[in-house]
């Protein structure tokens, strides 16, 4: 069955932030729980426009996939009170949520590397 689920070996990321190198270890999001997150950060206005808030699903992903970082526990009041340079270093471990994975062709049904 392993081979049917997503590899939940951790990752990591290394970046300079204000002289100091930061190591952040973190982990996959699988898909039922990234389309649980989007569901969160989704919502209707009183006329059905759809609203997405994207603040919301950063924060969501990261607190789910961040296991380990320099500055202990990855949270909402953590998250909040960081600066953009530091934002966009851990923006780029957030999927991105309406991006398919580049090695699978829906049409043929199977992955390009086949």
């Amino acid at each position: 069955m392993t081979s049917w689920t997503m590899n939940q070996e951790e990752k990591e990321i290394s970046f300079v932030y204000k002289g100091q190198e930061a190591i952040v270890k973190y982990r996959g999001l699988p898909w039922s729980k990234k389309n649980q997150i989007i569901s969160k950060c989704t919502s209707y206005n009183s006329d059905g426009e759809l609203h997405f808030n994207l603040d919301m699903y950063n924060k969501e992903c990261l607190m789910y996939m961040i296991v380990s970082a320099p500055w202990g526990k990855t949270d909402q009041t953590f998250l909040t009170s960081i600066d953009d340079e530091l934002g966009m270093q851990l923006q780029k471990v957030c999927p991105k949520y309406l991006e398919a994975p580049e090695d699978v062709n829906f049409f043929e049904g199977e992955s390009k590397d086949s």
